[in-house]
């Protein structure tokens, strides 16, 4: 019990610093605003790579809620 006790604290350490992380790179309001940065669209601002991360971190965390709400 104790074990899984650990591997869960890491798994949410993990994933808290995901959303953290998320927030500091400005993956949620500056991508929706178009009128947010001072010239051109949100699209010229963020790449497939920062896209494809913050999907994999948006479903880490999924998973993890999954498995410890069914």
């Amino acid at each position: 019990m104790v074990s899984r006790a650990g591997d869960w604290l890491r798994q949410a350490t993990r994933d808290l610093e995901h959303a953290r992380r998320s927030v500091e790179l400005g993956d949620y309001i500056p991508t929706r605003y178009p009128n947010l940065h001072p010239e051109g669209a949100p699209i010229d601002y963020y790449t497939r790579a920062d896209a494809e991360r913050a999907m994999r971190y948006a479903g880490e965390i999924l998973e993890f809620c999954r498995g410890k709400v069914l």
